[in-house]
């Protein structure tokens, strides 16, 4: 069962393995125990709505009526049963004045009106609730396992409260939890127990996507037109459409700008469940700017060349060591050799290098021997070849450092600093550190907006995915932690 927001998650399995022994012994209560006293709390208090359940197509509204309610517990930490009771009776609240309303309006209202209050709800997660004199928070019944969770028409959300969409007629349920490892079955079950009639979300399916599924390079992502299927466990169903602010989370958001080449699966998501389509992107229309790019300096992606006659020599090796300038190579290496007659690289006195061609101090980006240099165009450095990260025209490229192969460009995965980057290959663009999704020998990556590889639990819009260490995008049904949890074919996390 998925957690309200992930982080908590992410906590709880990290800090798993650390579980003291005293806290196990607090824990020795039976399933079969928690259930009993869950499903004696639900029936005792009803946990059912009488409110009406909306199924009509998804769109703006002036204001909606949603079932509210709100099951405390006592301050006991890990010694004692669970103490479950009501907070906030089941109410109906009505939300009035926007056009999109949120868990977080129904929760900041309900809260209020009980004269209650609540800490972290504006930062999309609630540390704690207070009743009265009563202050419960996250792990003051457990270090690790305890804190606040909802659940909507018997679902828990997978999103944060001020991400989750409500609708006219919903149902949501606030609750306290001593350990989501061993009661957030029983809870669910418990649910469906007390609402035999309460239709649930069941599953969703792509009626429609965008109109615009192609895409060149740079382009912006528009997802006017997308339509899902609902489908409800009474047979009804709905159709929920894009709109702004959306019904439903995106792994892309509307407004990306598309920079990674070839098929890209989107995946959509509603109450927790999932669907996906594909988009493809193209490779830039020619002349266009681009990326800059290897030969190019962002402004037009064309090639800034050395002078004629300077290409097509036999050089082995950039620059290494401390050799003079002379025509060839010594025992040691230590002095580069001549790309061709007419280009030389000079050290000059402050140890920087330099090509020379025909007498002439080359300039930005120059292919030599088949390899990419960055030759500074700065007036007082000019022409001194570059190394390490270097921003040109925008984009960032990495030089080698290391002697035998200083200055050259790199492409492909580096390592560099202990962090792993991907530069591009692609001849349009080549060298360019990229950001986002990237796919490669058939997997997919994310890399940060700082071009860093990432690993474990990472979330890309409104969704979830796990990378491995390699930092391959995991799929299908996966053991993490000790727990196993289920991807979608995107790589989603459904379960």
């Amino acid at each position: 069962m998925k957690l309200f927001y992930l982080t908590k998650t992410q906590k709880a399995l990290r800090g798993g393995a650390a579980r003291s022994a005293a806290e196990g012994r607090g824990r020795r209560l039976s399933r079969t125990r928690k259930a009993t006293l869950i499903l004696a709390i639900i029936f005792t208090l009803t946990m059912s709505s009488t409110a009406a359940f909306a199924t009509e197509t998804v769109g703006a509204s002036q204001s909606i009526t949603v079932s509210f309610r709100l099951i405390g517990d006592t301050v006991h930490g890990l010694t004692e049963a669970p103490g479950y009771c009501e907070w906030i009776p089941t109410q109906q609240v009505m939300l009035t004045g926007k056009d999109q309303y949120y868990v977080y309006d129904a929760f900041v209202k309900a809260v209020a009106d009980a004269e209650m209050t609540a800490s972290g709800a504006e930062n999309n997660y609630v540390k704690s609730i207070t009743k009265g004199t009563v202050t419960l928070g996250e792990f003051d019944n457990g270090s690790h396992y305890s804190g606040w969770k909802y659940f909507v028409n018997g679902v828990y959300a997978p999103v944060g409260l001020g991400e989750q969409v409500i609708r006219n007629g919903d149902i949501v349920v606030w609750h306290y939890i001593n350990d989501y490892l061993t009661e957030d079955d029983v809870w669910a079950e418990a649910w469906k127990a007390a609402n035999p009639a309460i239709p649930t979300l069941q599953g969703i399916e792509l009626k429609s996507p965008p109109t615009k599924t192609s895409y060149k390079a740079g382009e912006k992502l528009n997802l006017k037109g997308l339509v899902v299927t609902a489908h409800y466990s009474s047979g009804a169903t709905a159709e929920v459409t894009f709109a702004t602010p959306p019904h439903f989370g995106t792994s892309l958001a509307n407004g990306t700008v598309l920079n990674t080449e070839g098929v890209i699966p989107v995946t959509v998501t509603y109450q927790g469940k999932i669907t996906t389509f594909d988009i493809t992107v193209a490779e830039a229309a020619a002349g266009g700017g681009g990326g800059g790019g290897a030969g190019g300096d962002g402004s037009g992606g064309t090639s800034e060349s050395a002078p004629s006659g300077s290409g097509g020599g036999t050089s082995e090796s950039v620059p290494s060591g401390s050799g003079g300038s002379g025509g060839g190579s010594t025992s040691g290496g230590t002095t580069p050799v001549p790309d061709s007659a007419t280009g030389d690289w000079k050290k000059q006195s402050d140890g920087t290098w330099k090509y020379v061609v025909d007498g002439a101090v080359a300039t930005g980006w120059q292919q030599i021997d088949g390899k990419w240099y960055y030759l500074d165009k700065n007036k007082k450095t000019e022409g001194a070849m570059k190394t390490g990260w270097q921003q040109v025209g925008g984009k960032w490229y990495y030089l080698d450092k290391n002697k035998k192969t200083e200055g050259v460009m790199k492409t492909g995965w580096q390592q560099i600093g202990g962090k792993w980057y991907y530069l591009d290959k692609n001849k349009k663009f080549e060298g360019v550190m990229k950001t986002g999704w990237v796919k490669d020998g058939g997997s997919w990556y994310l890399l940060s907006g700082s071009g860093q590889m990432l690993t474990g639990w990472q979330k890309s819009g409104k969704t979830w995915y796990y990378f491995g260490a390699s930092g391959k995008m995991l799929t299908g049904t996966q053991k993490i932690g000790g727990k196993t949890y289920t991807f979608s074919s995107g790589g989603a996390w459904i379960a």
